[in-house]
């Protein structure tokens, strides 16, 4: 369970660094900014802490190590999956609540 928080923590991350070029207005409309050099520690801090801890949980353990692999790759399966059927219309949760109101 560790490891899938390290992983969690990497997407926070990424998400960190990578969110006032990816929707610039919705961030730029935020009360509270941290500065640019402090998003950047933050974020690059985060994913190098949690895959140093991501390696250090895997070389103790190759069962560990093999568990971790299956299921990062079943998500990104599955992620792959989802993403192919994303320009199709896909009766998701989300298009029945909007049909819904």
């Amino acid at each position: 369970t560790v490891l899938c928080l390290m992983v969690t923590q990497i997407l926070a991350g990424a998400v960190i660094l990578l969110l006032p070029r990816k929707l610039p207005e919705q961030f730029a409309r935020a009360p509270f900014k941290l500065p640019a050099i402090v998003r950047v520690a933050c974020g690059v801090s985060v994913i190098l802490v949690s895959f140093g801890y991501i390696v250090i949980g895997t070389w103790q353990s190759l069962r560990s190590m093999l568990l971790f692999l299956a299921v990062c790759s079943l998500g990104g399966v599955v992620y792959a999956v989802r993403k192919s059927f994303q320009g199709r219309q896909v009766n998701g949760f989300e298009t029945l609540s909007r049909e819904e109101s």
